[in-house]
Formats: structure tokens, C-alpha cells, sequence
């Protein structure tokens, strides 16, 4: 499938990821908000965006930073891994994205604790996330007329069923945005953003819904395949 690397200009779109007063995970609502704006963004045609960007980046920095956020130490400064996220956020392989993007958030006595914690339920994250870029395909192909209403409540049910064993199943992720605060009872706060390949969760997904049957593998190759 053609690839296609995808910037937004919307300010509104990136404020699906990040404009939340906490971050944590995403709710679902924000997500399929998410998917929806990303495919408006599909039609664009967009000049000069690495500028934009940085512009954008920037701007985000700055609000997160207000709120108290801070780099991770060894990591990059907030404006560079918003920018570096962003990049891979919105790159896609046809109707499926490149990155799949797992965030969330979590509370210790230790900026260590917390990380660990935030770096796990972050990993977590990226099963629900799957899970609603699976939807928003069965949403399209039912539109569109490409599958029936059979096969896209099987391939819902299978994907519910199948979302602990992919958790289990996932490989290396790469740590995208991790930040932190002091709250003001003394304990940290711990932001964690993590990006897995899209090629091996799609593949780690097909491997699950084969050990189902074969059928249903065949179901989703073919759902996949529609896009």
C-alpha cells in the first residue's frame, strides 16, 4: 500500500493527544474524534509543514510546561519529543497508521515508580488503541458496503477476546514523550507516551485471529485489505 507521511495543521487534532489537564488515557470519544479528523486530514494536500510543526510543537510545549510538566531527565526537551510524536503519529500505510500510539499516566513516591507504572499501562493502551482502529475499518466497510453485518460482529468479538493475549504478545516499544511533575502532596506524576510498529501489530493481530480460525483470519485480512 502506498505510504503516505501525514502532518496536521489543525491545532484541534493535536489537541485530541495532548490538550487534556491530565494525561492520561485517552477516552473513547477522543479516540474515534481522533480517527475521524485524521481522515479529514487524508485529503489535504499540505505545503511547508515541518515549519508548522515546530510552530505547533512549540506552542504545545509551552502550555504543557505551564501545567507544571517537565522533561524526563536523559530525554529530549518537551517542544523536540512532541515534534518527534507527532511525525509518527500521523504517518500512515494506507488506512492504517505506521505508529500505533499508547499513552497514559500514573502516580508513586518516586519519579522511578511512577515511570514504571505510566510505561506499563501505556503498553496496555495500545490494545485499546487497535481496537478502535479496527472499529473505525468495520465503520468504513459498512458504509462503503464491504462486509456484512456478520462478519463485522465477529470480528468485534473476536477482537475483545483477543485484546489480553496481544497485550502479552507485544514486543518493543519505543518510549515517544515521557515528562513529569511534583504534585503538591510530595508524591511525582508520570507521563508516558509509547509508539509500537503498525506492521507487527497488524501482524501480531492476524497471528491471534488465526489461533481463533483460519476463517476469521480471513475475515480480517480482508477488512484490512478493503482500506
Amino acid at each position: 500500500m502506498k505510504k503516505i507521511l501525514l502532518f496536521a495543521i489543525l491545532t484541534m487534532v493535536f489537541s485530541v493527544s495532548f490538550a487534556q489537564d491530565e494525561f492520561g488515557q485517552r477516552s473513547l470519544d477522543e479516540r474515534k474524534a481522533s480517527i475521524k479528523e485524521r481522515a479529514e486530514i487524508l485529503k489535504l494536500e499540505v505545503n511547508a509543514i515541518d515549519k508548522k510543526l515546530m510552530k505547533m510543537a512549540k506552542k504545545e510545549a509551552k502550555r504543557i510546561a505551564k501545567q507544571g510538566w517537565e522533561p524526563a531527565r536523559g530525554t529530549l526537551p518537551l517542544e523536540a519529543q512532541l515534534y518527534k510524536l507527532y511525525e509518527k503519529e500521523f504517518t500512515m500505510n494506507g488506512s492504517w497508521p505506521k505508529y500505533i500510539i499508547g499513552r497514559d499516566q500514573a502516580t508513586g513516591s518516586s519519579i522511578g515508580a511512577a515511570k514504571l507504572q505510566a510505561e506499563a499501562q501505556a503498553r496496555v493502551d495500545i490494545a485499546r488503541q487497535i481496537g478502535v482502529e479496527i472499529a473505525g475499518l468495520i465503520e468504513n466497510s459498512k458504509q462503503n458496503r464491504e462486509i456484512s453485518d456478520v462478519d463485522a460482529t465477529s470480528i468485534t468479538s473476536t477482537m475483545s477476546e483477543t485484546q489480553e493475549k496481544f497485550n502479552h504478545s507485544l514486543k518493543r516499544t519505543e518510549n515517544a514523550v515521557q515528562m513529569f511533575r511534583k504534585l503538591a502532596d510530595g508524591n511525582y506524576q508520570f507521563s508516558m507516551t509509547v509508539t509500537y510498529d503498525g506492521g507487527v501489530a497488524k501482524d501480531d493481530l492476524l497471528k491471534l485471529f488465526e489461533e481463533k480460525s483460519a476463517d476469521m483470519k480471513a475475515k480480517l485480512e480482508k477488512l484490512l485489505e478493503a482500506q
